[in-house]
């Protein structure tokens, strides 16, 4: 036995076998003989999650954080924003709807508004109104009846709103065309200039006929007649 512990004592000091050299009372042990040392090199693995105490569970699906964002809101009802401003409570019972189109093309948006009237004078304040109240800009404003009939417009930018005259200048929509004094008559009863002057009259002086024309073309008030520039 000395000289077996002798081999096995040499073969520790070459790093072979670790058991074996203990007392002779280690002998009767076997665990002593079959249990092995850990590696000095070795060295323990851990999660690095757990190490640190945070919890290790898996991380959310891609979808789910996705599915927690509030939807987006709907956009505003146009109609609805006019008519709550200032400017487009007085109207209110008269629009019935307002659209933002684009230009066919040119770039230009536009925005439609339907009201419930054949006075192209009062289209004209439906038009300043909603320039006013909705600050269109460069975007082209227009004032079309329950028929699609364009009634008054504004270019865009700068330039006022104005009368679209009708396709059928020089109709008659009374039964017949008014005289100077009934021309006149009804403009101080109330009806626009334009209408009295220009629709139901034919003026006949070059003064009246540059009346007409400047309306159309946005530089005298379709109501009053007054030169409003331009």
């Amino acid at each position: 036995m000395k000289h077996s512990r002798t081999l096995t004592c040499l073969a520790v000091a070459t790093g072979l076998v670790v058991a074996g050299c203990a007392p002779d009372a280690q002998e009767e042990t076997p665990s002593a003989a079959t249990t092995a040392t850990p590696s000095a090199t070795s060295t323990p693995t851990t999660d690095s999650a757990s190490a640190s105490g945070e919890p290790t569970g898996s991380a959310p699906a891609p979808g789910d954080a996705a599915e927690d964002q509030p939807a987006p809101a709907a956009p505003a009802d146009p109609l609805a924003t006019f008519r709550s401003t200032p400017q487009g409570a007085p109207y209110a019972e008269i629009v019935t709807r307002v659209q933002t189109v684009d230009g066919q093309g040119s770039g230009t948006v536009v925005h439609r508004i339907t009201a419930d009237v054949n006075d192209r004078a009062v289209a004209v304040e439906v038009c300043d109104a909603y320039r006013t109240a909705v600050q269109t800009g460069p975007d082209r404003v227009e004032v079309v009846d329950t028929v699609e009939q364009l009634l008054a417009f504004a270019p865009g930018g700068s330039e006022p709103c104005r009368i679209q005259p009708p396709a059928d200048v020089g109709a008659v929509p009374f039964p017949q065309k008014f005289t100077y004094d009934e021309a006149l008559a009804a403009w101080r009863s109330g009806m626009p200039y334009y209408d009295a002057f220009c629709i139901n009259y034919d003026p006949v002086t070059e003064a009246g006929l540059s009346q007409c024309r400047g309306i159309e073309n946005g530089t005298v008030d379709a109501v009053t007649g007054e030169y409003i520039g331009g």
